[in-house]
């Protein structure tokens, strides 16, 4: 039996009206699956983004807010996994958080569902095809972040 190569890129569209810049935002991203060495890197990343702190649920006030911890991890983890972008995808000037929060959700996606079981066989959803349905995220997978739902935003990207 001769087996297929799992698909290790996906792609998916973003069509987002911004209301901070008023801009609409739209394109195809096209975004790899991670290997362990890249999972190590957003963590390094994340780190360099908060100045070296980090934030701690169990003393407040010590370390940085959770948001500010958020952000800088998908703003990590969209540096690594993103191979290709409109032209417009420039994480030094994207002002709009929910922008960037549905730019992540649907890489992540991606990362969170790679294996998933389908007839008996581990497939990658989409088979590398474009997916910009939004369906089928499962929050906290993989270790990755909950989708940005209705403005809130979790507390880091561990279940």
């Amino acid at each position: 039996m001769i087996s297929t190569p799992i698909p290790l890129q996906r792609q998916f569209l973003v069509d987002c009206k911004s209301e901070v810049d008023g801009q609409r935002y739209q394109g195809q991203f096209t975004v790899r699956k991670l290997s362990v060495k890249d999972i190590a890197k957003i963590g390094v990343r994340t780190t360099q983004l908060n100045g070296g702190f980090h934030h701690d649920p169990e003393n407040p006030g010590s370390g940085i807010p959770a948001e500010t911890n958020f952000i800088n991890q998908m703003i990590a983890y969209l540096e690594v996994a993103v191979l290709q972008a409109p032209h417009w995808f420039n994480l030094e000037e994207i002002y709009d958080a929910d922008l960037l929060g549905e730019i992540f959700q649907k890489a992540a996606e991606f990362e969170n569902n790679f294996f998933r079981t389908v007839r008996g066989q581990n497939v990658a959803p989409g088979s590398g095809q474009d997916d910009s349905s939004g369906e089928g995220a499962q929050p906290g997978a993989a270790g990755f972040a909950s989708p940005v739902v209705g403005g809130e935003v979790p507390d880091s990207l561990e279940p």
